[in-house]
C-alpha cells in the first residue's frame, strides 16, 4: 500500500505542469478584473492573448499525436483544451452570447467523455 501511494506521489511530482498557460490565464483574469473595476474598457482585445495557449495546446496535440501515430487520450485532452480555449477567446473577442456558446461547450465537454480523456487515464 506505501509503495502505491509513493510511485502515484511520483507520478504527480513528475508530470510536467503548464506554468505558461496558469500565468496566462491569471494575468489575463487580473487585467479583466482591473478593467472592471477601473471603468477603463480594453474593448475585447486582451482577450486576444487567450489565442497563445490554445494554440500551442493544438500544436502540442498535433506533436503527440504524430509521435504516437495515432490520436492518444493525451493527445485528445490538449486538442480539446486547444479548442475550448480558443472558442472562448473568440467568444470574449466577438462579443458572443453565451447561450449561443454555452452548447458548444457541452459538445466540447461531450467529446471528452466519449474520447475517454480523464486525468486518472492520463497518469
Amino acid at each position: 500500500m506505501h509503495h502505491e501511494r509513493s510511485t502515484a506521489r511520483t507520478r504527480r511530482a513528475s508530470r510536467p505542469r503548464s506554468t505558461t498557460t496558469g500565468l496566462v490565464l491569471l494575468a489575463l483574469g487580473a487585467l479583466a478584473f482591473a478593467s472592471n473595476l477601473s471603468g477603463y474598457p480594453l474593448h475585447g482585445l486582451w482577450t486576444a492573448v487567450l489565442f497563445v495557449p490554445a494554440v500551442a495546446a493544438l500544436l502540442n496535440a498535433a506533436r503527440v499525436a504524430s509521435d504516437a501515430g495515432q490520436v492518444t487520450p493525451v493527445a485528445a485532452r490538449y486538442g480539446l483544451g486547444g479548442l475550448a480555449l480558443g472558442l472562448l477567446g473568440v467568444t470574449l473577442l466577438l462579443g458572443l452570447a453565451w447561450p449561443l456558446v454555452g452548447p458548444m461547450f457541452l459538445m466540447l465537454f461531450g467529446a471528452a467523455a466519449l474520447t475517454g480523456v480523464r486525468r486518472r487515464d492520463l497518469r
